[in-house]
This record gives C-alpha cells, structure tokens and sequence, in this order.
C-alpha cells in the first residue's frame, strides 16, 4: 500500500492500531518492519501506540532489524522506550 492509500483508509475510520497478519502485527509494525518511515510517522500524528506489541517485537525493534534509521528516528521521537521488548522478540533495539 501507498502513502496515499493509507491517509485514505485513515480519513475513512480505519484503526491505525489494527491487528493484522499472524503474529498480532499493527499497522506500525509493517510500516517500520518495511522501513516506510513516511507511513510510520502518518500513523503516529494519527494516535498510534508508539511501543505496542507484536508477536514480532516493537516497532522500534522492526526499524533496527531491517536497519531503517529514518523509522528508528520517527519512533524515538515520538517517544518510543529502547528497553521496550515483549517474550517472542526478547532483543531490545
């Protein structure tokens, strides 16, 4: 998905902290799992949770394994907890 189409979906009353996919993923974490660091910072103006959970780690965790800086930046400064982590994902970013 685009830009575009998510600012879309957003405008239509889409959640930005969604569930999908299998490992309780969010829209979040797709963005920065992706290194759409764009989409990641639309999703956080829109009230995402800026250190939820997946069964694949933080959003935060996502931008650092796929070596995104410009995820890892829009997420710190939205506040994001580098000691964040949950039981699947036990590395902190």
């Amino acid at each position: 998905m685009n830009q575009t189409g998510m600012v879309k979906l957003l405008d239509s009353g889409a959640s930005v902290d969604s569930v999908c996919g299998i490992n309780s993923s969010k829209a979040p974490h797709e963005a920065a799992a992706n290194g759409m660091w764009h989409m990641v910072t639309i999703l956080l103006q829109r009230g995402a949770i800026v250190d939820s959970l997946s069964g694949r780690g933080t959003p935060l965790q996502l931008s650092a394994c796929v070596g995104s800086v410009k995820c890892a930046e829009a997420l710190l400064a939205a506040g994001a907890n580098l000691n964040a982590k949950c039981e699947d994902a036990p590395q902190s970013a």
